[in-house]
């Protein structure tokens, strides 16, 4: 949707630099200076990064099938963790927190750890392709269906988009039929915890296993948006998004060991090495999490930039309030 936004206005600047006479809203002739649209690497880094990311996506999809999601999350959140420890060096700022604000941190991962859980279970049911459909969509387009749809708020052209939001979750819930019938635990490797919790909370409903799945990662992209949107309140508290980002992961890791470890005292039936997926692991590391994160914040950065001129340059061009 970012890359959208800004092709588009790349375009329609580049329409009004298209003749050589360009000049106020009257038609003289007065030359108009535009900011620079120089952005097309941004924009190709941007789909560059959401290629990378849709690949890691099917990675983790694959690497769920044969481990458990508990271990596979940690491998996944330590690696994260040392990326952004390095990087950030999120423990040696100069703002030093306060045990309310770590309060706060700790409870922004627990809820982090369990929306990442909970989206690794929803990806292991529904697939990669349909996965992707759902999640990769910003909080802004959350809110505003849930505003449109829920509350009534926003003019026509709103409630036709969220109307078609919705009817796109539906084609993804009619996408296929499960026919086969359903062993006793189709879990696999996930036959533990969350999962078997989710498995009869979905069996109790009378929902098939990839719609029960649709239902758990559109909650989860809910549940995302609200989280976010507290994460930035959080932020500005602690120093920054991306500090509070790499003290989520660190603390995240923190409550997932305890969690695996109690998770490989109590199983039943042995499972893979860990170790084995630590390659899997780290792609998804770093096309999913790390490298998606920063390239999307310098792009939100830039094109907030770009139209702040854009907006100041139109007020002085023709004459806006």
């Amino acid at each position: 949707m970012l890359c959208v936004k800004i092709i588009a206005r790349c375009k329609n600047t580049n329409k009004m630099r298209g003749s050589s006479h360009l000049g106020f809203i009257d038609g003289s002739a007065s030359r108009v200076i535009y900011p620079s649209t120089n952005i097309s690497w941004y924009v190709w880094l941007l789909l560059i990064s959401k290629f990378f990311r849709c690949i890691g996506v099917f990675v983790a999809y694959d690497a769920v099938q044969s481990i458990h999601v508990v271990y596979f999350l940690l491998l996944v959140t330590l690696l994260c963790s040392l990326v952004y420890g390095f990087v950030q060096r999120p423990l040696s700022g100069s703002k030093k927190l306060q045990q309310v604000v770590w309060i706060n941190i700790g409870r922004h991962a627990f809820v982090q750890t369990c929306l990442n859980l909970l989206w690794l279970c929803g990806l292991a049911r529904v697939g990669a392709l349909r996965a992707l459909l759902l999640s990769e969509h910003a909080d802004i387009v959350v809110l505003a269906v849930w505003s449109a749809v829920l509350k009534g708020i926003g003019g026509p052209g709103k409630l036709r988009g969220s109307l078609w939001f919705v009817l796109g979750v539906l084609s993804l819930v009619l996408f296929d039929n499960d026919l086969a019938k359903a062993t006793e635990h189709p879990e696999g490797q996930q036959h533990h915890g969350i999962s078997h919790l989710l498995y009869y909370l979905l069996a109790w409903t009378g929902l098939s296993d990839h719609e029960g799945g649709i239902v758990v990662l559109l909650l989860t992209l809910c549940l995302q948006a609200y989280v976010n949107n507290g994460g930035r309140r959080l932020a500005v508290d602690v120093g920054g998004s991306k500090r509070l980002r790499a003290l989520t992961a660190i603390v995240s890791t923190i409550f997932l060991c305890p969690f695996a470890f109690m998770i490989w005292l109590t199983q039943d039936t042995p499972s893979p090495g860990a170790l084995q997926f630590l390659p899997q692991a780290f792609a998804v590391a770093l096309f999913v999490f790390v490298l998606h994160y920063y390239i999307d914040a310098a792009c939100i950065q830039r094109y907030v930039q770009y139209f702040h001129l854009c907006y100041y340059d139109d007020r002085f061009t023709f004459g806006r309030p």
